[in-house]
């Protein structure tokens, strides 16, 4: 990577100094032809005003003289002797017939590749000033009057004009190799910088495929390192997530073997407790029978709901268990669930009370999964009370709730957000001895999530924990914009 960022980088340096280079060749040459066209057109029209008062001081010297006309020197000559005098022997004097063809008995030839086309003969005419170009050479020319005492050179409609002609010097010639000093410079100083930055971009990144390596192989400690300098740009922010998804998978390898030697612990104290009291039997040293039997079928329903709650949250992570939603009465499935629990709090201290809404609250949920959710929190919320959980329904129809309040001594706060996930075991210890599986709150999430709810936490260490489930409501039009209007 770190080779094609510095080519690139060097390609793009090196294709815009070029670039820039001939632009400013071709905007230079552009100029320099722009201003020597300028230039001469200014010249012309000077040299034009001299040969035409020359011309004039000349015929009048000859008329003041007494020559005759016939003895007068010609055109040509007068204007040859006129650019000897003016020192304009870089100067082309142009003679065009009234058919606009070259006369060059009587004037110069067209110097060069220069050659006026008819619109221009018919400018220079009209008194305009004419330019252009011919190759590399620069010309302008501009028309003059008469030289003879008739008002004009030779026949009717004869013009004669001055052309001077250049070649553009090119400003940027001398300044050219400065321009390649610089460029040069440039891009030395461009692969140098492209070579830190590279560096610099590509360290992270080296950084980070060694720490994935090392997290693939099975090292979960591993971290990629956060520098300062890569705070808050991409690189910054791949680092963290790749410290954060480590953390997390470092996280549920220490909660997966927590979770197998509690569910081993699980499994081998009601097994062990049943062969003890089946050897009993067999023996014939169980004394009591009866209270045996009772033993061993409780622990059995204890093995037999362990297996049931870890099938239970395999399907429903694997998304393969199915939901038959109906309408529920909300405060009769409450008082319902609140009833099996009460037979088992005799002599335990702790009070299980009810609080339902003098209006029906219904949801369209799966009753039975429902009043799983519901025992789930209870069972969960008696272990941890001093003295009583209340379960309270409320809302309205269109946003049900049902809430589950225990005076427990609460949740550390580094607890609460973690207490809903599948191995999570938090810092506080129950108040009685822990008869469930341990998975009851994961199984919740999934349960309420899957019948489109929501459940939340809130506890304050040392003043109990409330735990909120909020169903989708069922109701008429009217009632939910009611609902809705009443939620602002």
């Amino acid at each position: 990577m770190t080779r094609r960022l510095t080519i690139t980088i060097l390609g793009v340096v090196v294709a815009t100094l070029v670039l820039t280079g001939l632009g400013t060749l071709l905007l230079t040459r552009l100029d320099s032809r722009s201003t020597t066209a300028a230039d001469l057109r200014s010249q012309s029209e000077g040299s034009a005003a001299m040969l035409q008062a020359a011309g004039r001081v000349i015929d009048s010297s000859l008329q003041r003289n007494g020559v005759a006309p016939a003895d007068r020197p010609t055109p040509r000559v007068r204007l040859a002797a006129v650019r000897r005098a003016l020192d304009l022997e870089d100067m082309d004097v142009l003679v065009f017939d009234a058919a606009g063809t070259l006369d060059t008995s009587l004037g110069d030839p067209y110097p060069g590749r220069v050659e006026l086309d008819a619109a221009e003969i018919a400018a220079l005419r009209a008194g305009r000033t004419v330019s252009g170009s011919a190759g590399r050479v620069v010309w302008a020319a501009t028309a003059f009057g008469p030289l003879n005492s008739e008002g004009r050179i030779a026949g009717e409609g004869t013009i004669a004009a001055v052309l001077l002609t250049r070649e553009p010097q090119n400003q940027a010639s001398g300044a050219w190799r400065w321009f390649v000093l610089a460029a040069t410079a440039s891009v030395v100083v461009a692969l140098l910088a492209t070579l830190s930055l590279s560096r610099r971009l590509t360290r992270p990144l080296r950084a980070a495929t060694a720490a994935t390596t090392q997290i693939a192989g099975g090292d979960l400690a591993a971290r990629v390192p956060e520098t300062p300098d890569h705070g808050g740009d991409e690189l910054g922010e791949l680092s963290r997530s790749i410290n954060a998804m480590a953390g997390a998978l470092e996280r549920s390898r220490v909660l997966e073997q927590q979770f197998l030697l509690s569910v081993s612990h699980d499994l081998r104290t009601p097994l062990t407790s049943i062969r003890g009291y089946a050897e009993a039997i067999a023996d014939g040293t169980a004394g009591d029978g009866t209270a045996a039997a009772e033993i061993i079928l409780s622990e059995a329903r204890r093995l037999d709901r362990l297996v049931r709650d870890l099938l239970d949250l395999a399907r429903l992570e694997a998304r393969q268990f199915s939901l038959h939603p109906t309408l529920v009465d909300l405060g009769a499935l409450v008082a319902g669930v609140a009833d099996s629990f009460r037979p088992d709090l005799d002599g335990t201290g702790v009070t299980l009370s009810v609080a339902l809404p003098s209006t029906t609250v219904r949801c369209d949920a799966d009753p039975d999964r429902l009043a799983q959710v519901v025992g789930n929190l209870t069972e969960n919320a008696l272990k941890y009370a001093n003295e009583q959980v209340r379960l309270v329904v409320g809302g309205d129809p269109a946003h049900p709730t049902i809430e589950v309040v225990d005076d427990g001594p609460g949740i550390p706060a580094a607890d609460v957000p973690h207490v809903f996930e599948r191995l999570y075991q938090a810092q506080a210890r129950p108040r009685r001895k822990e008869t469930g599986s341990g998975l009851g709150l994961a199984i919740v999430r999934e349960l309420v999530t899957a019948m489109g709810g929501t459940v939340e936490i809130s506890s304050t260490e040392g003043d109990g924990t409330r735990m909120v489930v909020g169903m989708p409501g069922v109701v008429s039009p009217d009632e939910r914009e009611r609902a809705d209007l009443a939620h602002g």
